[in-house]
């Protein structure tokens, strides 16, 4: 089966925390420090909620990416 997109729009970006949506697989970061905090992810087991098949290593890139462009 091929990997659902992950796109921007599927995140989710409050004060603290950069949340994918479909995935539940969220970072949390340090007091006012978006370069160091905790990954949490569903266990690979776990299908989304979403019913999509998503590639962690995506997922996580596309975290990074958001977190390098939040003050």
């Amino acid at each position: 089966m091929m990997a659902t997109s992950v796109t921007r729009d599927q995140s989710e970006i409050t004060e603290n925390t950069i949340t994918h949506k479909p995935t539940g697989t969220s970072f949390t970061r340090r007091p006012k420090d978006w370069f160091s905090g905790t990954l949490k992810q569903q266990r690979q087991d776990k299908k989304p909620p979403s019913g999509g098949e998503y590639n962690l290593q995506e997922v996580k890139r596309m975290i990074r990416r958001l977190r390098r462009n939040n003050p």
